[in-house]
């Protein structure tokens, strides 16, 4: 059980990592966002919270395109065997501890 145990939290805090993220020219760091949508002058991001934020192109010095948290959470989602409910359990509280609580509530 304990060796369970700690294979969970290192798969947790090893996806904790993982995002996309945005490195803008003033400094900023916006991680585990997810772009919605795109132009040839802005993004439209949905950040980790849920909250959108739209990001001029020339103001972008870095884009580094990861899976987001959101994802990996929908992954572990499609992945649950239908009726386990300690499985279902264990991904949303996996969601909730990675601050993605709209999803993981759901």
């Amino acid at each position: 059980m304990r060796i369970l145990f700690a294979f969970t939290i290192a798969f947790a805090l090893a996806t904790t990592a993982v995002a996309d993220e945005i490195r803008l020219k003033s400094g900023e760091v916006l991680t585990n966002v997810k772009v919605i949508k795109e132009n040839d002058t802005r993004l439209i991001v949905r950040l980790l919270d849920g909250k959108r934020k739209t990001i001029k192109i020339a103001d972008i010095a870095e884009r580094i395109k990861k899976p987001t948290l959101g994802d990996l959470f929908e992954e572990r989602v499609a992945k649950l065997p239908k009726k386990d409910l300690p499985a279902m359990i264990q991904v949303a509280k996996w969601g909730l501890d990675q601050g993605i609580a709209k999803d993981a509530v759901k």
